[in-house]
């Protein structure tokens, strides 16, 4: 069976009875963070451009998060997936994605719009994960070494079978919506390099692709059926493994793996910063003590990096910033990457002394393991060295729920108060009995604090 046929086919014939409950808790959790993160970007104005283009007319059908207006599903999508800040969003190690920025925003848009209840987006945020991280496994690490953005060209598959499944597409529809999806894709890495935020908005435009493809779906618009095999995977990875796609689809969930994240940060310097934490707590490592900091990484990891960044937002990406910030300040958060930081004499007097280097080890392991090593040495002629296979966050190291409601409260409560914040936070915990979403976006704007 070809794939978007296949996954058609699961995405349409799953029963909501057949979710794991883990699956069901681990949905929830992410789209809590997913909103955290949303507000965030909307403090930052990620979506201004957007929103002042495209939100004045057409149906009030889904809330733009923030603000006091509805748009378009798909519109709403756009605006809200732009939001979705790639520093903090969730990801896939399998899959080297973000989905999050393109599943949720495209499920709550759908949701409000159909009336659709809390199981029902739970559901749809499980599946639109699973085909999403499913492709996206299929062309790593092929289409990052080409110059791809794998969370921007797999963004419209997740949203396309979350969406469908909401609209409640039959399977050749479903097939359909997803091979239009695929046509739709597009995103490089380059887009995370200057500029405002190019990298997420080419993930949210993926994301609006797919709304696109379901709605048209459901209309009749017919898609090819062997998209993926003659042109999607061929044209974005010179190696690449169609059969994961399928491979024992519906025996667990991909969902399940994702991981969430502590800090504002590049998702593969998560283990490094870990790891350089340990290092200073334990050894009381002093910035002024330093001779010289080795990094050890998988090259993967090096196809985003800004070793020389000259901004703040560039600095998410760059290795040598990150380590001197944690010995200089002993720990990171979203103010660490402001422009004058990476200004800093002292700051870049300090990233001299950091060294990025290819480990062929870490490189065979990735992606089943983030292995790293950091490697300290002093000016008195110590080495203190610290080797990590992963971060905290991650699915072999999850967060609590305490964990992830405190990030979620620390992200929102300065947009919409702590009361909203509060509210959602319990409205999310019982979101399986909820008969409506739509109560949700009146929590979603901005308020009082």
């Amino acid at each position: 069976m070809k794939i978007a046929a296949a996954l058609g086919e699961f995405i349409t014939e799953l029963n909501p009875r057949d979710l794991p409950g883990p699956a069901i808790e681990t949905a929830k959790d992410r789209i809590l963070d997913l909103l955290g993160t949303a507000l965030t970007g909307y403090k930052l104005g990620a979506h201004k451009h957007l929103f002042d283009v495209l939100a004045k007319d057409g149906n009030q059908e889904s809330t733009i998060i923030g603000e006091a207006v509805k748009a378009p599903c798909h519109v709403a999508t756009l605006i809200n997936g732009t939001m979705a800040n790639l520093f903090l969003a969730d990801g896939s190690r399998r899959g080297g994605i973000h989905p999050s920025i393109a599943v949720i925003p495209s499920s709550l848009a759908v949701a409000e719009r159909e009336g659709a209840g809390g199981q029902d987006l739970i559901l749809a945020v499980v599946l639109g994960y699973e085909a999403m991280i499913r492709v996206a496994a299929a062309m790593q690490p092929g289409c990052v070494l080409r110059g791809f953005h794998p969370t921007s060209i797999a963004s419209p598959i997740g949203a396309a079978a979350a969406s469908g499944r909401l609209l409640r597409l039959d399977k050749a529809q479903m097939a359909s919506a997803l091979s239009v999806a695929a046509a739709l894709s597009s995103g490089f890495m380059a887009g995370f390099k200057g500029g405002d935020y190019l990298a997420e908005l080419q993930a949210a435009r993926g994301a609006e692709s797919g709304v696109l493809a379901a709605l048209i779906a459901q209309k009749g618009y017919r898609g090819y059926e062997n998209f993926f095999e003659e042109a999607y995977f061929r044209g974005y990875a010179d190696q690449y493994s169609p059969d994961l796609v399928t491979h024992e689809l519906g025996k667990d969930f991909a969902i399940l793996r994702t991981y969430l994240k502590l800090y504002w940060a590049c998702g593969h310097l998560l283990t490094p910063i870990d790891a350089t934490l340990e290092l200073i707590k334990k050894y009381k490592i002093r910035a002024e003590d330093v001779d010289q900091v080795n990094l050890y990484i998988y090259s993967v990891a090096l196809t985003a990096e800004i070793p020389e960044p000259r901004t703040g937002k560039d600095a998410g990406f760059s290795a040598p910033f990150i380590i001197s910030m944690l010995l200089l300040e002993g720990s990171i958060s979203p103010d660490t990457f402001r422009d004058e930081k990476v200004k800093d004499k002292q700051v870049q007097e300090l990233m001299k002394r950091v060294h990025t280097k290819v480990d062929p080890e870490s490189d065979k392991n990735y992606p089943q393991k983030r292995q790293i090593k950091v490697e300290i040495l002093t000016r008195d002629g110590k080495v203190y060295s610290q080797k990590l296979d992963g971060f905290r966050g991650e699915a072999e190291h999850p967060l609590t729920r305490k964990e992830i409601e405190a990030k979620f409260m620390d992200l929102a409560s300065g947009v919409i108060g702590g009361q909203k914040a509060k509210k959602i936070i319990d409205f999310i915990a019982g979101l399986e009995k909820k008969d409506s979403v739509q109560e949700l976006g009146s929590l979603l704007k901005k308020g009082e604090k």
